[in-house]
C-alpha cells in the first residue's frame, strides 16, 4: 500500500515474494491494483504450477528409414530420488483424441539427476483386449510367425495365427464447407468416412479412439466421402460440374458446393471422370449461383455400415479404424489390457525403437499414427505434430510439449494440439508456445531435448533443441571431399559433422558450405532456355547458385523459383549457354570437408552435427560439444 500521493506521470513499483504450498497442484496467480478515491483497478492473472523437478528431457519421433524407432526420456533434475509409480504420458497427436500412453509402475523411483528411458515397442494393441480374449488387434506385425512367443504386459503366450494389422487410423467425413461439427446420434449403424482403405466385412473396426470408445463389426464397406473442389467454375443453370477428384462419387450421392450464402446441395445423375477436362458429373438439377474454380465439393459417400448400433454419439473428427484380423494366441488372456499396451516378440525387433540401452519401460501406440516418413509429391518433408503431457498420480501437469512445425505455432499460425499446454510452456499473451520438429532424418535421426538436462524456462520457444540433419543426395567414395546435400540448414564452417550411420560412420569437419540440392534433367534443354526440368526438387531454392552439366557443356546459373508441384522445373536468371541432355547433371554446391572422407556412403545417408542419446546427457550442435 503506497500512502503517499503519486503525481501525475510518475511510477511506483512494488516486489511480491511468492512461496509455493508444500503440495503439488496448479491454478492461477492473481495481481489486482486499485487507486483510493478514484474509479480505477486492473488486474492481471497468470498460470502457474508446483511440481515436482521431472522434466521431458528428450523425444524422438523416429527416422526416415523407420518411423517407430522412437523414445521419450525423463530426468529428474533434483538433488534427491522422487517416486514415479502411477505417473501417466498423455499424447494427443495432431487433430485427434488424447490418448493414455503410458503410465509408470508402482513403486518405480528415478534417482536424482538420472534418467528414465521409454522406448517404443514392437508392436502394440490397437484396441483394448479384455480376459478371455484369444485374438488381439495390432498396430504392426512385422516379425510375428506362428509358434513365436509375444509377451503383453508380462502375460506370455504363443502365436497360433498371424492376421493383418489394423490399418492408420481414418475420421468421421468433416464437410469441408459446412465445418467440423456433424453429430451422428446414438444408434448409428453407418458412418461416413474420409477414407475407406483397409476396412473389411466380419473384421472389427474401433470408434473415436481417446474419447467414447466403442468397437462393432463391418457389415457393409462402402465409399469414402467426397472432399474435393471444382476444377473448373460453374454457372448457374449448369447441369454438369467438373470436380478434382471424382473416384467416390456415385450415382445418387448428394454433394454440398460452396459456403455461406452460395452453398447449395445437389444430386448426382450420372458420375464420371475427374479433372477440368474430363467429362464431369451431371447432377439432377440446374445449379442455382456461379461457383468459381477451386470451390469445395464435398460428400458423405456411403461410409462404413457395422453392428451392433452405437452407444454414444460420434462427431465429424472422431477416429475410426479397421482393426484388422489380427494374431490369435494359443490360449486366452488372464488379463484385460488398456489401448496401447506393448506386445514384445522373442525375435531381435525389426521396428519400434532401436539401440541401446533397453528402455526402463515400454509403450505401444505410436507418438505419430498420422505420419508418413516420406515426401509428399510436391517434395516437402512431412512434420510430426502433437503433444505430450507428463501427469503424477494425483492428475497435475508436472510438465508438457506441444511440437510441431514453425508454421503450426500457436501464436501466429493457427491451431495446434492441446493449445491449453502451448499457453502452459510458452508466453500466455501470445498463444503459447510449441518445440519446433522437422522431417524424420535418416540413421538414428534427430531428436527435440533439453541442453542442459533439465533446463526448464517454462517455454516451449526457448527450452528444446534439435541436431542440425541432412541426407546425402548423390553416393561418395573414399577420397570424395564434397557431399551434395538436402539441405545446409544449420551447417557452419569448422563444424565436426557424422557422415553415415553403422559401421560407415565417420567424423568430418566442415571446411566451407554452400548451397544444397543435386538432381537431373528430365528432358533435354536447348541453349536459350530460362525453364530446366529436373527429376527431383529437394534441397534447390530462389537466390542459390547451381552448376549444370559437365564437361565442356558445364555452366552455372543463378535459381530465380522452383516448382515442386506437377512436373518439377527451375526457373534461372539468364538464359542458358548451351544444350543439355536429359540426365545430365544438376546440383548446388553443397558442403566441402577440410580432409577427404575415409569411406563409401550411399545415397540417402545421413549427415548430421550430433546423434540422439536416449537414457544419456543431452548433446546438440553449439550446445555442450
Amino acid at each position: 500500500r503506497f500512502m503517499e500521493p503519486i503525481a501525475p506521470g510518475t511510477s511506483v513499483s512494488a516486489t511480491f515474494r511468492v512461496t509455493s504450498p508444500t503440495t503439488v497442484g496448479s491454478g492461477f496467480l492473481t495481481a489486482h491494483a486499485d487507486w483510493a478515491g478514484a474509479s480505477k483497478a486492473e488486474t492481471f492473472s497468470t498460470r502457474i504450477r508446483n511440481v515436482l523437478p521431472v522434466k521431458i528431457n528428450e523425444v524422438r519421433f523416429g527416422t526416415s528409414t523407420n518411423s517407430t524407432n522412437q523414445f521419450i526420456e525423463l530426468y529428474n533434475s533434483s538433488s534427491k530420488a522422487l517416486d514415479l509409480g502411477h505417473w501417466t504420458l498423455i499424447h494427443t497427436a495432431s487433430q485427434w483424441a488424447p490418448v493414455k500412453l503410458a503410465t509408470i509402475p508402482a513403486g518405480t523411483r528415478i534417482a536424482s539427476h538420472a534418467f528414465y528411458l521409454l522406448g517404443l515397442s514392437t508392436s502394440g494393441l490397437a484396441a483394448p483386449a479384455s480376459a478371455g480374449d484369444m485374438t488381439i488387434r495390432l498396430r504392426s506385425i512385422s516379425g510375428f510367425s506362428p509358434g513365436q512367443s509375444v509377451d503383453i504386459e508380462g502375460e506370455r503366450r504363443t502365436i497360433a495365427r498371424v492376421g493383418t494389422p489394423a490399418s492408420p487410423p481414418t475420421t468421421v467425413f468433416i464437410p469441408v464447407s459446412t465445418g467440423p461439427w456433424v453429430a451422428h446420434a446414438i444408434g448409428t449403424t453407418n458412418l461416413p468416412v474420409t477414407n475407406a482403405a483397409g476396412f473389411e466385412v466380419g473384421q472389427k473396426i474401433g470408434i473415436d479412439l481417446g474419447g467414447k470408445y466403442e468397437s462393432a463389426t463391418v457389415t457393409v464397406v462402402g465409399k469414402a466421402a467426397t472432399q474435393t473442389v471444382l476444377s473448373a467454375a460453374a454457372n448457374a443453370g449448369d447441369i454438369n460440374i467438373k470436380l478434382a477428384n471424382a473416384s467416390n462419387v456415385s450415382e445418387g450421392d448428394v454433394l454440398t458446393i460452396g459456403a455461406g450464402s452460395l452453398l447449395e446441395v445437389v444430386k448426382v445423375v450420372n458420375p464420371d471422370t475427374s479433372g477440368a477436362v474430363g467429362t464431369g458429373i451431371t447432377i439432377a438439377s440446374p445449379l442455382h449461383f456461379n461457383h468459381s474454380e477451386s470451390v469445395d465439393v464435398a460428400g458423405p459417400g456411403s461410409g462404413i455400415s457395422f453392428t451392433p448400433a452405437t452407444k454414444s454419439q460420434h462427431l465429424s473428427g472422431d477416429s475410426v479404424q479397421a482393426l484388422g484380423s489380427g494374431v490369435t494366441l494359443d490360449r486366452p488372456l488372464s488379463r484385460s489390457h488398456t489401448w496401447g499396451a506393448p506386445v514384445l516378440n522373442e525375435l531381435p525387433l525389426e521396428s519400434g525403437y532401436q539401440g541401446s540401452p533397453t528402455p526402463n519401460q515400454w509403450f505401444g501406440g505410436s507418438l505419430t499414427p498420422t505420419i508418413v516418413a516420406t515426401q509428399t509429391a510436391g517434395g516437402q518433408p512431412t512434420i510430426p505434430a502433437g503433444s505430450l503431457a507428463l501427469m503424477d498420480a494425483t492428475g497435475n501437469v508436472v510438465d508438457a510439449i506441444v511440437y510441431g512445425s514453425q508454421q503450426s505455432n500457436s501464436s501466429g499460425n493457427g491451431t495446434v494440439a492441446s493449445p491449453e499446454l502451448a499457453t502452459l510452456e510458452g508466453d500466455q499473451s501470445q498463444g503459447g508456445c510449441i518445440a519446433v520438429t522437422s522431417s524424420l532424418a535418416g540413421g538414428e535421426g534427430r531428436s527435440v531435448g533439453r541442453f542442459p538436462d533439465g533446463a526448464d524456462s517454462d517455454t516451449n520457444c526457448a527450452d528444446f533443441y534439435s541436431q542440425t540433419s541432412a541426407n546425402l543426395l548423390l553416393s561418395t567414395l573414399p577420397g570424395f571431399m564434397n557431399v551434395k546435400v538436402s539441405t545446409v540448414a544449420g551447417f557452419e564452417q569448422g563444424q565436426s559433422v557424422i557422415v553415415g550411420t553403422g559401421p560407415d560412420q565417420e567424423i568430418a569437419v566442415i571446411d566451407t558450405v554452400g548451397s544444397a540440392g543435386a538432381t537431373t534433367l528430365s528432358a533435354s534443354t536447348a541453349s536459350g532456355a530460362t525453364v530446366i526440368p529436373i527429376a527431383s526438387p529437394i534441397g534447390f531454392s530462389p537466390g542459390q547458385n547451381i552448376t549444370i552439366d559437365s564437361g565442356a557443356n558445364g555452366e552455372t546459373a543463378v535459381v530465380i523459383s522452383v516448382t515442386r508441384q506437377g512436373s518439377a522445373h527451375i526457373n534461372v536468371a539468364t538464359p542458358l549457354s548451351h544444350d543439355h541432355a536429359a540426365g545430365a547433371s544438376l546440383s548446388g554446391s553443397g558442403i566441402t570437408f577440410q580432409a577427404n572422407l575415409k569411406k563409401s556412403h550411399a545415397a540417402g545417408s545421413p549427415i548430421s552435427t550430433q546423434i540422439p542419446t536416449p537414457g544419456r546427457s543431452n548433446m546438440y550442435a553449439g550446445h555442450g560439444r
